[in-house]
């Protein structure tokens, strides 16, 4: 969801699959121009459904992923560096 003071059609994104375990996915959101999110005083979010939760199924139990699990939380979008610069090298 777009709060900041960016337009809309500037953040351009990706989605990386970084892990996927029997216990958990990770994703890594790759914004084509990071400077871009986040602008002004209001953060930006982003909330992930799982569009076809069927699809996931626990190694261990045998079951699905159940509909009302696939609606992820919201989360807010930090501003971001841009691309090349290293958070930890900052210091």
């Amino acid at each position: 969801m777009l709060r900041s003071d960016a337009p809309m059609n500037s953040l351009q994104y990706s989605v990386v699959l970084q892990d996927w375990t029997e216990d958990d996915i990770k994703l890594k959101i790759d914004f084509k121009d990071p400077l871009q999110v986040s602008q002004g005083d209001m953060s930006d979010s982003i909330k992930i459904k799982v569009v076809q939760p069927s699809l996931f199924v626990s190694a261990v139990s045998g079951k699905s992923l159940q509909a009302e699990d696939s609606a992820l939380k919201s989360a807010s979008i930090p501003r971001q560096l841009p691309k090349g610069i290293v958070e930890e090298e900052l210091v």
